[in-house]
């Protein structure tokens, strides 16, 4: 090859290589609105109008790398190079203000504290806690995530780690948050939560693990929560009404009674001699249905697994409790001050306890596999304590006064408690509402059962979703309708067929298309013959009363 011919394949691959990044940079954008695909239901949607639907909090910065990207000072102890608090911050008020979905991809986010306060909704989701989208607390006396004062809050599918290295140049070896969740009610609100699928697990220590503050309304679905606890006293949930020195830096906290909380399936653990798992101070209306609590046995007798001081109408429904290995006496629950309302029902486990002091009226303990003595040290009234299987043990200043006491042979156990009470004794049937006992007190008792029936009920309620237009059946009390690219025309049943019940409507999509409800055979709902709900997630609830359809909630 000649000279002149070298230099011109020379002069050509250098001209070649000059061009590619102009030409490249001369082709046109494409953009998300141009992009296309056919979706499952053969329908053809842009990928802008996708992108639209739900908000990732990696858009905002966040990297997700924390754990990959520890580094060790001269000393060895772990550093940060890596904090995505500000992305996490941005990404959430901008779902609250847009009513988008805040996706969290897997990964490992360090953060020192979630400002999710006073917002009008939020709904976060992970990718789920078990493919590890996991937020990780590195900051000692705050909460991992901040949303007091919040509504319409939904979180799900997220653990989180308060096991956090800190920065050894200005904080612990380990940090220790406050609370991973911290759910407060404040002027500006707070209720209406759903905690779904959540864990909260780690190799470090919180004072708490879910902290609720005066809130109202708020769903516990499949919590797990086993983690360090810093003392003793320090519980895996707390339901308080009182802004307690654990929140020092939330001064926005009002007090009030935590009311109207329902917890489904919570699996919560202990390692700690000692533990409480779950810790009520002044609420009311609270469910617990289906608690796995393990715990190991603690340094002496008296120390429950949960704790319940001042609260009216609390139903533990099913359930376990564990103690690991020991003999030390671990007590289920713990009754302390003044409390109305408690329904134990179908629990397997140890000793229920009335402290020094209690007075509880309206208990019923029933359908209890209690491997243990239950303590009375404080007052019963107006109660029916099915004690098959149990032994009763009273102390010095007991009293049980206007009651149905079953199950053990107490006349002679207990020869006291034959005044002012009904006894029967082991095999033989307890009294029903048919043929109640000649004390007229313990009729009283059919209150609390009554108003934990109707928490079962609601429990049970069954529930449909619509992604089409359709009939909704009698037996059906919830309908969640997703119109997502049309409107939906749903049929009430006839009001006839369902008299008294109620038809609860909710729209479950943050778009504009319409919910028609209409009534059938003529019938009206409001005396009309059909209801629109337009408003995004908007819901409406309607009660027959035989001829027809009325409105009695709706947003």
């Amino acid at each position: 090859m000649s000279q002149i011919t070298q230099r011109r394949r020379s002069l050509g691959l250098l001209l070649a290589f000059l061009l590619i990044p102009a030409l490249a940079q001369s082709q046109p954008t494409t953009s998300a609105d141009q992009v296309s695909y056919d979706t499952v239901g053969n329908k053809v949607r842009s990928v802008a109008h996708r992108l639209q639907e739900m908000l990732n909090v990696v858009d905002f910065g966040a990297k997700g790398r924390c754990h990959d990207s520890l580094a060790q000072d001269a000393t060895g102890a772990p550093i940060y190079t890596q904090d995505d608090t500000a992305a996490f911050n941005a990404a959430v008020q901008a779902a609250s203000e847009t009513g988008k979905i805040l996706y969290i991809p897997h990964g490992d986010y360090c953060v020192e504290s979630i400002d999710a306060r006073n917002l009008k909704r939020l709904h976060i989701v992970g990718a789920s806690w078990v493919l590890r989208t996991r937020i990780v607390g590195r900051k000692s006396g705050v909460p991992i995530l901040d949303a007091s004062g919040t509504e319409n809050l939904v979180i799900e599918g997220i653990k989180f780690d308060p096991a956090a290295f800190a920065n050894s140049e200005t904080e612990p070896a380990v940090a220790i948050p406050s609370c991973a969740i911290l759910l407060g009610r404040t002027v500006q609100g707070g209720g209406g939560a759903i905690i779904r699928d959540i864990a909260i697990w780690g190799r470090g220590y919180t004072v708490a693990g879910i902290c609720s503050v005066g809130r109202e309304g708020d769903f516990y679905e499949r919590v797990s929560v086993n983690i360090g606890i810093l003392d003793e006293g320090s519980p895996r949930i707390l339901f308080t009404k009182y802004p307690l020195p654990l929140f020092p830096n939330n001064s926005d906290l009002i007090d009030g009674p935590n009311a109207g909380i329902v917890m489904f399936a919570p699996a919560l653990a202990a390692y700690k001699p000692g533990t409480p798992l779950i810790t009520i101070v002044e609420g009311q209306d609270i469910s617990i249905v289906g608690a796995e609590l393990l715990a190991p046995p603690p340094a002496e007798d008296g120390h429950a697994q949960i704790e319940a001081q001042d609260v009216k109408n609390l139903l533990i429904y099913g359930g376990y409790n564990e103690r690991l290995g020991g003999s030390r006496k671990v007590d289920y629950i713990a009754l302390e001050g003044q409390s109305e309302g408690i329904l134990l029902e179908g629990i397997r486990g140890y000793r229920p306890v009335v402290k020094p002091q209690a007075t509880v009226d309206h208990f019923a303990l029933l359908s209890t596999f209690l491997a243990d003595t239950m303590v009375v040290e404080g007052r019963i009234t107006n109660s029916w304590l099915d004690l098959s299987g149990m032994g009763l043990q009273t102390g010095e200043n007991a009293s049980i006064v206007g009651s149905i006491l079953s199950g053990i042979a107490l006349q002679q156990e207990v020869p006291e408690l034959a005044s002012g009470n009904h006894l029967v004794r082991a095999n033989v049937p307890v009294p029903n509402a048919s043929t109640p006992p000649s004390n007229p007190q313990v009729q009283e008792v059919d209150k609390t059962l009554g108003r934990a029936q109707r928490v079962l009920g609601n429990l049970q309620r069954k529930t449909e979703i619509f992604n089409k237009s359709g009939t909704i059946a009698p037996t059906v009390d919830w309908v969640l309708a997703k119109p997502t690219t049309a409107p939906l025309i749903l049929t009430l049943p006839s009001a006839a067929l369902v008299p008294g019940q109620s038809k609860t409507i909710k729209k479950i999509v943050g778009n504009l298309q319409t919910v028609l409800v209409m009534a059938a055979n003529g019938e009206s709902i409001d005396d009309q013959p059909s209801v629109k709900i337009e408003a995004a997630r908007g819901s409406i609830e309607m009660t027959s009363d035989g001829t027809a359809w009325w409105i009695t909630n709706g947003n």
